[in-house]
């Protein structure tokens, strides 16, 4: 995404909630008032597994399985793949 077209995006419910280590480059972004939506530019799936999926693919798991708020209250709004794994297998 070009930087200078980031603010006009923005004005229409975009969010752009990830760049690169410069700042320059949109990495993720989200859909404002929407129960679950975002986009990535790289490739979470090269760092999942199955006992430890990275968070955009969990998040996906749990916002689908209606989990997701309560594992945000259990965990601190954080995500932390892997964890409570055992228990819940």
């Amino acid at each position: 995404v070009n930087p200078q077209c980031v603010p006009a995006l923005e004005s229409k419910n975009l969010k752009f909630s990830g760049k690169d280590e410069r700042g320059q480059r949109m990495q993720i972004c989200e859909l404002r008032h929407h129960s679950f939506f975002f986009c990535t530019q790289f490739h979470p799936e090269f760092r999942s597994r199955p006992a430890s999926p990275s968070p955009p693919f969990l998040a996906l798991i749990l916002a689908s399985a209606k989990r997701l708020e309560a594992r945000f209250r259990e965990e601190g709004s954080l995500l932390k793949p892997g964890s409570g794994f055992e228990s819940r297998v």
